[in-house]
């Protein structure tokens, strides 16, 4: 039996596409290539980009953002400390992500001490599904999805229902909020939104 993955293909209606405008431009050189010829192993390289463009940033980045997830999911905050040990193995795609937006530090980013700060929300996101919280962010979703026109959402309360971190769920409001279809209103660590369409 497969993974549903009804969360994805919510975002997906909604507008929400993982690659940007280049990654239509990439995809078409991709089937370009593809029609010349071009060296199989290439192709499934380029191919993987556009599947995954936040896994394709380093080999590491699966491996560092289930750490990351595991980290949020245990303190119940998006800002963290990483063992030495756990900085220094991931330290690459740690800066790599950071380089890309994905996360943040917060203090002297060289050091093994710096904070960690999950604040993008298409990367918390990525993390939790790597983390096999699929069905529970279908479960989000469906929440979202049915809610009445003017009915706010209380992430706390959400976050309790269907065993997500705040974070999570945050992240979710902040995405259809970017749509507009609904405002935030960040009060404290759980936002809460307001559904208006």
């Amino acid at each position: 039996m497969g993974i549903k993955l009804d969360w994805v293909f919510s975002l997906k209606r909604i507008g929400v596409a993982y690659f940007s405008g280049d990654g239509i431009l990439g995809t078409l050189q991709v089937l370009n290539e593809i029609k010349s010829g071009l060296d199989s192993s290439k192709i499934e390289k380029r191919l993987s980009q556009l599947e995954d463009p936040i896994g394709s940033i380093h080999s590491d980045v699966a491996s560092v953002s289930r750490v990351l997830y595991n980290a949020l999911e245990d303190r119940n905050k998006a800002y963290f400390y990483l063992t030495n040990r756990v900085f220094d193995k991931y330290k690459r795609p740690l800066f790599m992500l950071n380089k890309q937006s994905y996360i943040s530090f917060n203090g002297s980013a060289g050091s093994s001490n710096s904070e960690i700060i999950m604040n993008n929300p298409y990367f918390i996101i990525y993390a939790a599904a790597l983390s096999e919280k699929n069905n529970h962010m279908n479960q989000l979703v469906k929440i979202i999805e049915s809610s009445m026109n003017g009915q706010w959402l209380n992430a706390l309360i959400i976050s309790e229902q269907v065993k997500l971190p705040v974070q999570v769920v945050n992240a979710f409001f902040e995405i259809y909020s970017s749509k507009g279809l609904g405002d935030i209103s960040k009060e404290g660590y759980a936002y809460k939104y307001h559904v208006i369409a």
